[in-house]
């Protein structure tokens, strides 16, 4: 994912808690979504400062996960 990408995360994930922040005082969990994203959308999520990856193909969740850790908690998203 180029910088101007990853900052292009930074800020929308900023904006989301700031956003929550207004709305409630509970936590809420922001899960990143990286469909059809390369295996680096997970390390920049989590750097963005989500909580949670989701996949909703198993190939492409098991194509990732071959080539990357994932840094966070992976839920998959859709049917199997």
């Amino acid at each position: 994912m180029s910088g101007e990408v990853a900052d292009g995360v930074v800020r929308r994930v900023a904006d989301v808690r700031r956003r929550i922040a207004e709305l409630t005082d509970r936590r809420v969990a922001i899960v990143a979504v990286t469909k059809a994203q390369p295996p680096g959308a997970w390390s920049e999520a989590a750097l963005a400062g989500c909580d949670a990856l989701g996949e909703n193909y198993a190939q492409e969740l098991a194509s990732k996960a071959a080539v990357s850790a994932p840094p966070l908690p992976v839920h998959f998203i859709g049917r199997i």
